[in-house]
């Protein structure tokens, strides 16, 4: 299975923590999509990619695999309904 660029949803403190798995496992995402830029150490230091209207952009949908970051239950789930109800790919890491 080929696996798309991966781009992080969140930019807080969990996030964070997915971001330190995946460098751990040697797979960084290519950047993050947040309201605004993230103020967390760890997090900034990948590209800042803008906010979740990206995900209207059909391109950008298409050229990218995603990654939930968000540590408050009923946010992640309504990213997660959207990215399904948008067909894409939603990857997981383990921590």
């Amino acid at each position: 299975m080929m696996h798309l660029p991966l781009v992080l949803i969140g930019a807080g403190g969990h996030a964070s923590v997915i971001v330190d798995a995946c460098e751990k496992i040697g797979f960084l995402p290519e950047g993050y999509l947040a309201p605004n830029p993230s103020t967390h150490p760890i997090v900034a230091r990948l590209q800042y990619l803008g906010n979740d209207n990206r995900l209207d952009d059909e391109d950008f949908r298409r050229g990218h695999d995603f990654i939930i970051g968000l540590g408050e239950m009923a946010m992640r789930a309504r990213i997660a309904d959207n990215l399904c109800r948008l067909n894409l790919a939603v990857r997981n890491v383990i921590h």
